[in-house]
């Protein structure tokens, strides 16, 4: 990045906000993707991928915002690694990533389970690594907790924030974590588990959460903007076939952090549920000896990805993916050669030859007119 003008109070900041990136000064007059320059009182933060630049007076501001941008930087320049939105902390040397929007509680999650002695990697987002990116490296940035503070966080929690707070303002608190917890830059461990949250729930418990589930969960967490969904699929289905995932229900921190302990302690976290195989596909269809009717097949750049019975149609072309029931994977599995909609409907009134008829040609009509839309199937 190129600083212009009296940039020295918004670095001391940046400093106490990102850790291990090893910045340095430089007397490079080259073209840097971040650049901030200090007029009329005020820091401009430009970047290609701000639609304005950002003005901000105050330097702890301008430094919360840079630090954002620091990570946005490194993806521009590392265009094909994935990014998820979520948090991260490992206990035993095992990491546990926990996807979630925005004020899904995964901050204040991660900052309690630094309180425990885990140790965070991201409150935010996450760099994805390896040859099968089943590692999980740290962008470095401090965890931020909204204020005011949750109501009702225990003694301990408390206790803790209190003993390693750092910069903030009205709206927000850093955390300055001691070294062996806090995430530097480049720190990196091996993914064990997938942990999504389910935040309001009394008491607290661990379910097995279905592969579908856990794909979709960090497909919509997923932060690289060159990496669309059609391009992550792929990599987040290995992911989530390679690791189990869980769902944690909870409203209280404390049991939060106390049953994660015990599941990974125990060995549970780490042990996958017993998944169904899926189902065969079926035998050949019969001839159809209906009316002429327009027939229809896959568009170009749509194909089906599988990851434990769970199928999602996805379109390289528009870089959406859909989520198949039984039904729609069985329609879509007719067109494998032109197929007609009545003559899709009358092969599934023969599945089920106790469903109404009417409803049977409603539904793979809508099908059809869907797909079509969405530029899915083209006639044949």
């Amino acid at each position: 990045m190129s600083f212009e003008g009296d940039s020295d109070s918004l670095i001391g900041w940046l400093g106490r906000l990102c850790d291990g990136w090893g910045a340095e000064p430089t007397s490079d007059d080259g073209e840097t993707p971040l650049r901030v320059a200090r007029r009329d009182g005020a820091f401009h933060i430009e970047a290609p991928w701000l639609d304005a630049p950002v003005v901000e007076p105050d330097p702890f501001r301008a430094a919360a915002n840079l630090a954002v941008d620091l990570a946005e930087a490194w993806l521009a320049e590392n265009p094909d690694r994935l990014t998820l939105h979520c948090a991260a902390a490992a206990l035993d040397g095992r990491l546990i990533i926990f996807p979630g929007t925005a004020r899904a509680g995964k901050s204040t999650l991660a900052a309690r389970l630094a309180a425990a002695g885990w140790d965070l990697f991201a409150d935010d987002m996450l760099i994805l690594g390896g040859a099968d990116e089943r590692s999980g490296s740290s962008f470095g940035i401090a965890p931020r907790l909204r204020r005011p503070l949750p109501p009702g966080i225990g003694d301990m929690f408390r206790d803790f924030l209190a003993a390693h707070e750092g910069p903030g303002d009205e709206d927000y608190l850093y955390l300055d974590l001691p070294g062996a917890v806090r995430p530097r830059f480049g720190k990196t461990a091996r993914i064990g588990a997938v942990v999504l949250l389910e935040r309001g729930v009394p008491g607290a418990r661990i379910e097995a959460a279905s592969p579908g589930d856990g794909v979709e969960a960090l497909l919509l967490q997923n932060l690289s903007p060159r990496v669309g969904a059609s391009g992550a699929i792929g990599r987040i289905a290995a992911l989530i076939e390679a690791v189990p995932c869980h769902v944690l229900h909870y409203s209280d921190l404390d049991d939060a952090a106390e049953l994660l302990a015990r599941t990974v302690r125990s060995g549970a976290m780490w042990m996958a549920p017993d998944r169904a195989a899926p189902p065969a596909p079926s035998g050949e269809r019969p001839a159809w000896s209906g009316p002429s009717e327009p027939q229809f097949r896959p568009a170009p750049g749509v194909a089906v990805h599988e990851v434990d019975g769970v199928r999602y149609l996805v379109c390289a072309r528009s870089d959406g993916v859909y989520r198949l029931d039984d039904l729609a994977f069985g329609l879509w599995n007719l067109m494998a050669e032109p197929v007609g909609t009545g003559e899709a409907a009358a092969i599934v009134q023969s599945a089920f030859p106790d469903r109404d008829p009417d409803e049977i040609e409603r539904d793979v009509r809508l099908f059809f007119e869907t797909l079509t839309e969405r530029d899915l199937i083209r006639p044949a």
